[in-house]
């Protein structure tokens, strides 16, 4: 078993992506924003890796934090070459993370293939170093991908990060847990640092659905700055100003439509998943040329208004199109 330290280690090689640093669009899961602690690497994919600090005993401040980390690429990329590299572009920032592995050989791709294991991570104030022997804790890893608007962490038996290829899309967690082998039953998956709790949820129900976007008829260009709750909630990018912007990201990434799905089309003015002529055509037919108070009678830009150059136009620009479940 090697021992492996990231320090100097893919610094070099990764120091001109730092030139480069990609933006990242929201995220949005769990009914709320994943707050993304940073964000490295260059390309048109995005994987992210969570670090929970949650399980150790011996914090003197208590349970730590979680934090979420994204990493951008392009080709299909081993998950261990992608934390190290991660780690290592850390370093040349004002929050590094320190991380600390054993390496078991025998990968995936042979003997003198790395297989790593989690021994250690800090960041910040935070830090973890279960120590089997001592208090029979050890790093477990746990993946998913986002589906439907949910992240639901998974404990995949007998894989370790060496063995995963990144594609884009997948999220990856650490949290230091008891064993309670056999029963992977008692293992504590990690959580998600998740800000902006209950956007777009206008009615404050709990759930985002087609009424709650009736909160942006008569309301596009209204300011919320300083204010929580209600209006506000409508305010996805919080830039301090409802927008049609918002109005088609609730639409398009948060609105729980009948099948589960989180998130449609503009144009899907029952919020059933599709848009189609029974339904959503009838509704703006039914309502062409006159006022609008809802989403559903085809007011697809909010203006209270439903016609043809703006929301017919939208309707048929979708139609057809579902969001079927994965």
């Amino acid at each position: 078993m090697r021992k492996l330290t990231t320090s100097v280690f893919y610094a070099i090689l990764f120091l001109s992506s730092m030139l480069a640093q990609s933006s990242l669009a929201q995220v949005f899961v769990n009914g709320g924003e994943l707050d993304v602690a940073g964000v490295f690497g260059v390309g048109s994919n995005t994987s992210y890796f969570v670090i929970d600090f949650g399980g150790n005993p011996d914090s003197a401040t208590g349970p730590g934090d979680t934090y979420a980390f994204a990493y951008q690429f392009d080709d299909p990329t081993k998950a261990d070459e992608a934390l190290l590299a991660l780690i290592a572009e850390s370093a040349l920032t004002s929050a590094p993370i320190e991380a600390a592995f054993s390496d078991f050989g025998g990968g995936p791709d042979g003997p003198e293939d790395p297989n790593l294991f989690v021994d250690s991570f800090t960041f910040g104030e935070d830090t973890d170093t279960p120590d089997f022997c001592v208090d029979s804790r050890f790093f477990e890893l746990f993946t998913t991908n986002l589906v439907n608007g949910s992240v639901i962490f998974d404990e995949p038996e007998g894989v370790g990060i060496s063995s995963i290829t990144l594609i884009g899309g997948e999220f990856l967690g650490f949290r230091a847990n008891v064993s309670t082998y056999p029963d992977p039953s008692g293992s504590i998956p990690p959580s998600l640092p998740i800000v902006n709790d209950g956007v777009g949820d206008f009615d404050g129900n709990g759930v985002v659905d087609c009424d709650d976007l009736d909160g942006y008829i008569g309301n596009l260009g209204a300011s919320v700055a300083g204010i929580s709750g209600g209006l506000a909630s409508l305010d996805i990018d919080l830039d301090g100003t409802l927008s049609l912007d918002d109005a088609e990201e609730a639409i398009t990434s948060l609105v729980v439509t009948d099948n589960g799905v989180r998130g449609t089309f503009i144009g899907d003015f029952n919020c059933d998943g599709d848009v189609d002529v029974l339904n959503d055509a009838f509704a703006l037919v039914g309502s062409l040329g006159g006022p609008a108070t809802s989403y559903s009678q085809g007011d697809a830009n909010f203006d209270g208004v439903v016609d043809v150059l703006n929301d017919a136009f939208a309707l048929v620009g979708n139609l057809g199109n579902t969001n079927t479940p994965n």
